[in-house]
């Protein structure tokens, strides 16, 4: 995933890499709920957010400052739902 993203900035290759960044992202994803792993789910949310954010901002340059200013709002709360409901993602049971 670390390679996807590096592609996608470094290499200025969006359409190559932000395919294969959903496509590991996905396969993490799944992988964290059949071992029921904390990290691949932390891990691969938070490199889907960064592509996905990278590739928002990348395709549309000039948005107003408020725009990024409520998406970043948005999705910071989209992380604190996350957090509150990984067990429910992870099919764990809560102690």
């Amino acid at each position: 995933m670390i390679s996807c993203l590096a592609g996608m900035i470094a290499l200025d290759n969006k359409l190559v890499y932000f395919p294969l960044l959903c496509l590991a992202f996905a396969f993490f994803i799944w992988y964290a709920r059949t071992r029921g792993s904390f990290y691949f789910l932390i891990v691969s949310v938070l490199y889907g957010y960064i592509g996905l954010t990278y590739m928002l901002f990348s395709s549309a340059p000039g948005l107003d400052f408020q725009v990024y200013l409520v998406y970043f709002f948005l999705s910071c709360a989209g992380m604190i739902v996350f957090l509150v409901n990984y067990k429910k993602i992870l099919h764990t049971q809560s102690k």
